[in-house]
């Protein structure tokens, strides 16, 4: 057997081919030495003979060194237990991986600035389109939550290192949203950034907690928003047709989510919303119907789990517990603050004080909207987010680099696996 404790890591302090390593190890509770080098370009073509093949990074086990962060991953997602067994299976995250590493293996470089920019330009529209493209469609074809199967693999961690490395803007000139034309990779990579040790290995490495989950609305929730610091009404009159079998869902802070069996349109954000609390469990989470009827509520709670091909939902996921509010009791009392029918989200605290409510819709979905960034300050005890006051014209949200690590644009190796992009 494996001493998981001698296990070291060496690469520059940064992201790049060494961190899908480094994810998996995070996952496995693989405890790891993380060697971190300061990339100084005047210094790397003295240095870089010290390490095999001029190149980096190095996997030490004991006493042994492993170049290729290739084979790299797969060792770690072998002792993580990310990679599978079945041939088939490893076939499926193999060739989402490779597509995704080949992403950065044959990103274009150039000591030109201008002729690098053009390089990725191109680049960026016909390799990187075509490969989260394909990926797209193979998380589709799937049909699961992850990229290659029901369980998650290495293949998930290269879907998030790649989206995340064009987020974050430290992937030279390709644009920060140009991912968020891929739907399903882009639920993914929000997926994965919410596991809490994901979570948890960026917020000790200095990246706020919640940087990952910055968008730009479609609607916004303004600080005069009439629910805000409003108290929430009783749920003591609303009969729970089924209980949420998650039974970590003990916490004092309240999301409630209103949902219809006749609103087949949104059971895509309920099912977003079901997800995305699933990494919140002290937050108790109550879908309240309304419909008329509670047979109108059996109605949907039959439906869960069911595709719906017609809205492009693989699966209706509804891990809360769902509500027949009977002639409206609750909903009534919210609608004197403002709109309240199906996708509208609250979000109550432990004195039941409103403090957050947004439109969710099928243009804007939970992760295009402020509510992830919003719980997360909720759980982490940060002052939420401000819109400021609704203004007479919509603003602009302020854009600010978030980047963990800054690198020249034009820094580059002479080494297949050398450094960044």
């Amino acid at each position: 057997m494996l001493n998981k404790m001698a296990i070291s890591l060496t690469y520059f302090n940064g992201t790049g081919r060494a961190e899908a390593t480094r994810l998996a190890l995070v996952l496995g509770d693989i405890e790891f030495e993380d060697i971190r080098i300061n990339y100084d370009p005047n210094q790397w073509e003295s240095q870089k003979k010290d390490f095999p093949l001029d190149q980096l990074p190095i996997l030490k086990y004991n006493d042994t060194i492993f170049t290729q962060s290739a084979a790299q991953l797969r060792f770690a997602g072998r002792l993580a237990n990310l990679y599978p067994i079945d041939p088939v299976r490893q076939l499926a995250v193999d060739e989402i991986t490779e597509i995704l590493l080949d992403i950065l293996n044959k990103a274009p470089q150039s000591d030109d600035i201008k002729k690098k920019k053009r390089l990725r330009e191109e680049y960026t529209e016909k390799h990187i389109k075509k490969s989260l493209a394909y990926v797209e469609q193979r998380i589709i074809s799937h049909d699961c939550i992850w990229s290659a199967g029901s369980n998650i693999s290495i293949a998930d961690i290269c879907v998030f290192l790649i989206m995340d490395l064009i987020a974050y803007n430290e992937f030279d000139f390709v644009p920060p949203d140009f991912c968020t034309q891929f739907v399903c990779c882009t639920q993914l990579y929000h997926r994965f950034s919410m596991l809490p040790k994901i979570r948890k290995y960026y917020l000790d490495r200095g990246r706020l907690e919640d940087d990952h989950l910055k968008q730009t609305p479609q609607t916004y929730t303004y600080d005069d928003d009439a629910a805000l610091g409003q108290t929430c009404p009783s749920l003591d009159d609303l009969e729970i047709v089924t209980k949420s079998k998650n039974t970590a869902l003990v916490g004092n802070n309240l999301v409630l989510l209103f949902l219809a069996d006749y609103a087949t349109g949104e059971y895509g954000t309920i099912t977003g919303v079901s997800d995305l609390l699933q990494s919140f469990p002290t937050m108790q989470l109550y879908g309240i119907s309304c419909d008329a009827t509670r047979d109108q509520v059996e109605s949907f709670v039959s439906k869960v789990g069911s595709p719906f091909p017609d809205i492009k939902l693989r699966e209706l996921r509804a891990e809360m517990n769902i509500a027949y509010d009977a002639n409206g009791v609750v909903r009534k009392q919210l609608q004197k603050f403002g709109s309240c029918g199906p996708s509208t989200v609250f979000v109550v605290n432990e004195d039941r004080k409103i403090i957050w409510r947004e439109q969710l819709s099928r243009k804007q979905t939970v992760w295009q909207s402020q509510l992830p960034q919003q719980l997360s300050r909720v759980l982490h005890k940060k002052p939420l987010i401000s819109n400021g006051c609704k203004p007479s014209t919509k603003p602009k949200l302020n854009e600010e680099s978030d980047s963990e690590f800054e690198f020249d644009s034009d820094v580059q190796t002479d080494d297949s696996d050398g450094l960044l992009l």
